[in-house]
């Protein structure tokens, strides 16, 4: 093998070692970042949702979907509600919850 060969052979190793630690982390990052904020499918079936948080009753129109977790306090919930058109709402403390289908 000549001079030139091994010399080009280092260099792509050294280029290999840095899309691979400096790339790769920066791929991961990414895709975890667009994972946690997708906006979920638009769909024809739109919901009214009834929301009871400690300090007053909330409803909201043309939900498409929504996400439910328990709260930090037992017997809480935080309910993320997707709206038509890709928007999205938050309730902390939610104490009672209640989706009916909208007629369509």
């Amino acid at each position: 093998m000549s001079k030139t060969g091994v010399i080009i052979g280092v260099i792509l190793l050294i280029i290999c070692f840095v899309v691979l630690v400096v790339g790769l982390p920066v791929l991961l990052y990414v895709s975890q970042q667009v994972s946690q904020y997708q906006i979920p499918i638009v769909s024809q079936v739109t919901y009214t949702a009834h929301i009871s948080t400690l300090t007053r009753q909330h409803v909201r129109y043309n939900v498409v979907s929504w996400n439910i977790i328990e709260g930090d306090v037992p017997a809480t919930y935080t309910v993320t509600l997707y709206y038509l058109g890709g928007q999205s709402e938050t309730f902390h403390w939610v104490l009672n919850y209640n989706f009916e289908r909208e007629n369509q």
